[in-house]
């Protein structure tokens, strides 16, 4: 695999989403040439919440966006507290998020996904207004050329390509053909303004039933995040208001003010989705080809590190770039770095929807009484390698580092 000169490297990117923006974002910064090329016409604000732990803010730091991710447009929230309490509101454990901020280096965000990929689309835009082409199908990519295939039937050559596709990645099936699978899950998403009462009386954190959970974070502007989850078999979806009679019946007699947020939730604003899954892929990259976020480790929401693992992704993929022009040589890089991490983080996301759904009762019970039981230094000591990870050791790729480092490479 001949390097590219310094100068006329490019990489083609496969979704514009959180993953495929942060890699242009990373790869711009490292002195490629970025093209992203995304199927649908228009970028809809769409989604909920999403928190970054301080993995994936400080990837986004040494990307240098930390001024714009920490809300001068005031859209996003540090969580200061979080908890875990039974579906009464019984306390079972606290997220000591102050402390990790203090050991990590950065704080627990909270933004609505829309507009982190706003925040993201506006600094893609800023490296090169040309960036990002809206309604370019990919239909295939060659592993040896680097050349994409539109549905138009045009091609786009990059020296790397990059598929940021998402779960559904028509990429990843050069890899692994085999569909995505119903997890056993099914969740539901909303965005609330509540009024004053019920934030007052809103605890932010998880509440665990038996076999189903509620939990809470906060939006800038007085908003409320939320998230559902159930264990049942997959079935359809009804229309909003079917879907928030269906929580407001799952959620009786659980802790207040659960059922008063999802109340104060328009119905057009509450999101279900059956959680599908897929092993990662053996490797994360196939000749030009390297994977990233759910096109490769689709994730269980349930340690909130979908998004964080994608922006990771981009993240060392741009310093494995720096480290060597070789592009072989830097792909492999790429690939050791993330292969085990990522699996180590899709494994503990299911251990832990299996923990937080159990059913029996005497289950129930044993899981309420081991996590009251565990000390706060051992809660520290399970997040630590899990948000206190440092993409490629904390290499920055702010640009003015990258202008001496680019020049010293040419």
């Amino acid at each position: 695999m001949p390097p590219p000169s310094t100068d006329s490297r490019r990489a083609v990117i496969v979704g514009a989403g959180i993953g495929g923006l942060t890699a242009a974002i990373s790869l711009g910064r490292a002195g490629w040439r970025t093209r992203v090329l995304e199927r649908e016409p228009r970028l809809h604000p769409a989604g909920a919440g999403i928190s970054l732990w301080p993995n994936a803010v400080n990837a986004l730091d040494s990307l240098g966006l930390g001024t714009a991710l920490r809300g001068v447009s005031g859209s996003t929230v540090t969580l200061r507290e979080s908890g875990l309490f039974t579906r009464r509101g019984q306390p079972l454990s606290a997220v000591p998020v102050e402390e990790l901020e203090r050991r990590f280096g950065a704080p627990l965000l909270v933004v609505h996904r829309a507009e982190l990929q706003a925040l993201l689309l506006d600094q893609l835009r800023a490296l090169d207004p040309e960036a990002v082409r809206l309604g370019m199908e990919c239909m295939e990519a060659d592993p040896d050329s680097g050349a994409v295939t539109l549905r138009t039937g045009e091609l786009d050559i990059g020296d790397v390509v990059v598929a940021a596709d998402g779960i559904g990645s028509r990429l990843r099936e050069l890899v692994d053909p085999s569909p995505p699978r119903y997890s056993g899950f099914t969740s539901w998403r909303g965005v609330a303004e509540p009024g004053p009462e019920v934030m007052a009386a809103l605890r932010f954190g998880e509440y665990w039933g038996s076999g189903s959970l509620f939990g809470a974070a906060p939006l800038a502007g007085g908003r409320v995040y939320w998230w559902s989850s159930s264990r049942m078999p997959e079935t359809p979806a009804g229309d909003g208001p079917v879907e928030k009679a269906g929580l407001l019946r799952l959620h009786a007699g659980w802790a207040r003010p659960i059922e008063e947020l999802i109340s104060a939730t328009p119905d057009g604003a509450v999101l279900r989705d059956p959680l599908r899954e897929r092993p990662p892929i053996p490797r994360l990259t196939l000749g030009r080809i390297c994977f990233v976020g759910d096109a490769d480790h689709p994730m269980l929401p349930y340690l909130g590190q979908g998004g964080c693992q994608a922006i990771e992704d981009a993240v060392e993929l741009a310093a494995a770039m720096l480290v060597s022009t070789d592009l072989e040589s830097a792909l492999a890089r790429y690939q050791e770095r993330r292969e085990r991490r990522v699996a180590g983080v899709v494994r503990q996301s299911r251990q832990m929807a299996r923990l937080a759904h159990i059913r029996p009762r005497a289950a129930v019970a044993a899981r309420d009484l081991l996590l009251r039981a565990t000390p706060r230094r051992a809660t520290l000591r399970r997040l630590e390698p899990l948000v206190g990870h440092r993409a490629d050791g904390g290499r920055t790729l702010n640009p003015e580092p990258l202008l001496s480092r680019g020049e010293a490479t040419r």
